[in-house]
Formats: structure tokens, sequence, C-alpha cells
């Protein structure tokens, strides 16, 4: 879940990886996590909202709000200043 250009960044990012599906959702309706092997929730940081859902997932991975910029990525954007 998150923003488009967020997701669009982990899709390029993960582009290594063969037979890899990809599923979007807003997480507007209900959803059954449990069908996925693993969760990027990238928008977690703006809408915590479905982090109680993630709770009974005890078998896969989460990741919420993963970074979106390195620490070298910043200190890039802050040198150049």
């Amino acid at each position: 879940m998150g923003e488009q250009q967020r997701a669009d960044e982990l899709r390029a990012r993960l582009s290594v990886v063969r037979d890899l599906e990809i599923d979007y959702t807003d997480g507007e309706e209900e959803d059954d996590y449990k069908e996925y092997d693993v969760i990027f929730d990238l928008n977690a940081d703006d809408d915590p909202s479905h982090v109680a859902s993630y709770l009974s997932l005890k078998e896969t991975p989460v990741f919420l709000s993963v970074a979106k910029l390195s620490l070298a990525e910043q200190f890039m954007l802050v040198t150049q200043k």
C-alpha cells in the first residue's frame, strides 16, 4: 500500500527477482492479507490504521514505512546544498 510512486520505486528495486507477483491495494476494503508471502505497507507512516490487521500474521513478514531514502542518499542531498 502507499503512493504509486513509492510502489513503482519498490517494484524497480525488486525487478531482479524472477517470478515475482506484485499486488497493489489501497487498503480501503477488507483484504485477506494471509494470502500474501510478504507485505510492504509503504504508507503506514501516513496512515497507521492498517497496522492492527497485520498483528495476526505470525508467518508473514510485514515491512512498515520502509525508509524512503537511505542514509547515504540523505547525506548526498544534504552535502549537495
